[in-house]
């Protein structure tokens, strides 16, 4: 049977620091996914910062189309596709009937 001081040991030499770790881990993971949550929802830049890019010449016409071709794809890719029989789906009224 193991003696006491061996026993309290292994709880302050290993257990306390295990907990810590997970403790840390933890804590870490929070913060990350909340930056991450942070930088996903707001836009790197927008597709006007993209113009002002190609009008001072800082990218050229064809990685201006490429950039945009791919937040124009992502933006659509992003939003739910409407149900079927919704209004997306039905001509606009005029009013008049």
């Amino acid at each position: 049977m193991p003696a006491l001081s061996d026993l309290l040991f292994q709880i302050l030499y290993i257990g306390v620091p295990g907990v810590a770790a997970l403790i840390a881990g933890y804590v870490l993971t929070r913060r990350y996914r909340r930056q991450l949550e942070r930088t996903t929802r707001e836009a790197p830049f927008t597709l006007q910062d993209l113009r002002d890019l190609r009008a001072r010449g800082e990218i050229t016409d064809q990685e201006y189309e490429s950039m945009r071709a791919m937040m124009i794809g992502r933006a659509t890719h992003e939003r739910p596709a409407a149900p079927p029989g919704s209004a997306a789906d039905r001509p606009a009224s005029r009013g008049d009937d």
